[in-house]
């Protein structure tokens, strides 16, 4: 039988939409509930995360969930652990009692130097210090 010859990169517009909706269709086809829930748990950890640590805590939150997730290897939860902890650590550090400054300026939206604005139920709108994460 004869090998079928691909077009490589050489397509019409035609080509490349039926393909990148073959690709798209095919993916979707093979998406579970757990997937996608997990997908979900993970970037509004990586978000809640950023906002407080930035870069830093956007990655540590979704790879500590992965870690956590894990099947233990050889009966000893290593990763687990690892990965509660690190899901821990991100849960106190976001607990601690911030640094406050109130915010000023004509409508209370600004923060001094160093500081950024962030709101929760307990303090309302408020300049918390910017500072590493742990």
């Amino acid at each position: 039988m004869a090998k079928k010859q691909r077009n490589g990169f050489n397509r019409s517009q035609k080509e490349w939409e039926e393909s990148i909706a073959t690709h798209i269709g095919k993916f979707i086809d093979k998406l579970t509930l757990k997937d996608v829930t997990e997908a979900a748990l993970m970037g509004g950890l990586a978000y809640l995360s950023y906002e407080e640590f930035g870069l830093k805590g956007a990655l540590i939150g979704p790879i500590a969930l992965k870690l956590a997730l894990a099947p233990a290897g050889l009966g000893i939860p290593v990763s687990q652990t690892a990965g509660l902890l690190g899901l821990a650590s991100l849960g106190l550090a976001m607990q601690q009692p911030p640094d406050i400054v109130e915010p000023t300026g004509p409508e209370g939206q600004t923060c001094p130097e160093g500081y950024k604005l962030s709101h929760n139920l307990l303090y309302g709108w408020h300049c918390v210090k910017l500072g590493p994460p742990f």
